[in-house]
């Protein structure tokens, strides 16, 4: 089977992600052929976040993602990397974070699983009621995704940092 061929249905798993597994990410985020490197900057900064400055080497991206009081993920079918999440469990709530299918693998409906996995496995951690995300407001694409998937837009509660330029949203459980 082509790497490209895998299917929503298929045997994907999440697993707690490894050393190597952050680097392997990173670098679907470093190698990035845009027009500009404005625009690569731009798209590095709505996945890593606002503390990420680009030029960046995937290894300067993995150390940053190891970091912090998140549990990271990797969505895997055999070898193939095909899906990246945090979460930060908060008092009752999974944040997630960081949220990245394989550049190879996009438009194939694979971000509600990456999704899914993760909400199910904060479920098995908390007695859950809710999860949350930041979006950058530009990122539409990833808005209409989280939206299909049942998250609205929210106020950021009181002793969360809000993101500047990002949307909170969440999804009651």
């Amino acid at each position: 089977m082509d790497k490209n061929d895998i299917q929503v249905g298929s045997d994907l798993e999440l697993k707690t992600a490894a050393k190597d597994d952050f680097v392997a990410v990173a670098d679907w985020f470093v190698g990035i052929k845009l027009v500009s490197a404005s625009q690569v900057s731009k798209f590095v900064r709505q996945w890593a976040g606002p503390n990420i400055v680009y030029p960046c080497t995937a290894n300067q991206l993995a150390l940053h993602i190891r970091t912090g009081q998140y549990h990271s993920f990797v969505l895997n079918q055999h070898t193939n990397i095909i899906g990246f999440g945090q979460i930060q469990m908060i008092k009752g709530r999974a944040h997630l974070a960081r949220l990245a299918i394989n550049p190879n693998f996009r438009g194939r409906g694979l971000a509600r699983r990456l999704l899914s996995e993760l909400i199910e496995n904060a479920q098995q951690q908390i007695d859950l009621k809710e999860v949350s995300l930041f979006v950058y407001s530009e990122n539409t694409i990833a808005i209409a995704c989280y939206e299909k998937f049942g998250f609205a837009e929210s106020a950021t509660p009181t002793g969360i940092n809000a993101v500047a330029g990002c949307r909170f949203m969440t999804l009651r459980c």
